[in-house]
């Protein structure tokens, strides 16, 4: 009897213990699905987003938020950074794309300036052929002296009128002053100055001297053209 009854306690025991390991494991199971809601599942739902804004670069995405507690403040965080740099994204899109419209406009009018630098070359070119055109059938030279460089432009066959052979004679005033007589280059400076500085014509007559030292009777007439 003695047997029985401790048996039966051990029985007892063992059913006790059982129940209790049932217990604690259903406890276990329900504890860690609640904390896996809790703790898991936001840092899963905030890992996807991280992935998705990586991926597609797209910076309007947001992980929602799931609680008030660390998790929560830390997906706060996360949002507000991906607000920012949307934000700054946006500008630097806004920035390029207005660098792209003035580039555009930029190179339009450098075209333009191109295609009319071209057109006044062109006139320019003409007026210049018709002038040697005009000077090869006159008997008058015609001549653009400037002064910032000191050279001249002769339309007409003054080298041949010089005594020199095509393109000798120098293109510049110094040359053209030392073939200019003596006693009749001051008072062709002084014409000369005197027209450039009233802006009117003038007109003086003077003696030159070809390259064979004989001396020719020269008539100038002409005036200032500024820019």
């Amino acid at each position: 009897s003695d047997l029985n009854e401790l048996y039966s306690r051990i029985g007892l025991y063992a059913a006790i213990m059982l129940a209790v390991l049932i217990a604690s494991g259903l406890v276990v199971f329900f504890l860690s699905r609640r904390l896996q809601r809790v703790i898991s599942d936001p840092i899963l739902h905030l890992e996807r987003a991280a992935a998705a804004v990586a991926r597609d670069k797209n910076y309007s995405i947001r992980a929602e938020k799931m609680g008030e507690d660390e998790l929560g403040r830390l997906i706060d965080r996360f949002n507000e950074m991906l607000g920012q740099i949307q934000q700054r994204d946006a500008a630097l899109q806004k920035a390029q794309g207005e660098l792209e419209k003035r580039v555009q406009e930029r190179t339009a009018e450098l075209r333009q300036e191109v295609v009319e630098r071209k057109r006044v070359e062109r006139n320019l070119f003409q007026s210049q052929e018709l002038y040697r055109l005009m000077a090869l059938n006159a008997s008058d030279l015609l001549y653009v002296y400037r002064p910032e460089s000191g050279k001249v432009d002769w339309f007409g066959r003054v080298d041949g009128l010089l005594g020199y052979e095509a393109n000798e004679f120098p293109r510049t005033r110094d040359a053209w002053e030392k073939r200019i007589h003596p006693g009749d280059l001051s008072r062709v400076k002084v014409a000369y100055e005197r027209a450039r500085a009233r802006g009117e014509a003038f007109h003086v007559e003077y003696r030159v001297q070809r390259n064979d030292a004989e001396w020719l009777h020269w008539a100038d007439r002409g005036g200032p053209v500024y820019d």
